[in-house]
């Protein structure tokens, strides 16, 4: 398991966009990961705990679910958006 940063730095493709807090969008796995505190255990738990869609041609896929933070508080819901160019290649996310 990894901290939210790093989580966010590796697994997102480069022209990765992020909704987030703010107002507008973020764009980048760079620019996102330098919105979340450096790596310390992650505050929220999250995983596909709903559902996972990919499409016939196996280079487009969505998760979604619930994030629960650890210190308790409301479950809230997510989705991810994931891309890979080919079938061997490693899932980045593009959309959150």
């Amino acid at each position: 398991m990894v901290g939210l940063r790093r989580a966010f730095l590796e697994f997102g493709s480069a022209d990765a966009m992020n909704m987030g807090a703010g107002s507008d969008f973020t764009f980048g796995n760079v620019a996102i990961s330098q919105l979340l505190p450096p790596d310390v255990p992650s505050p929220v738990v999250w995983g596909p705990d709903e559902g996972v869609i990919v499409s016939s041609t196996g280079d487009l896929g969505i998760t979604f679910g619930f994030i629960r933070p650890t210190a308790g508080g409301q479950p809230f819901p997510f989705f991810t958006v994931w891309r890979r160019a080919m079938q061997n290649d490693q899932w980045l996310y593009v959309a959150e």
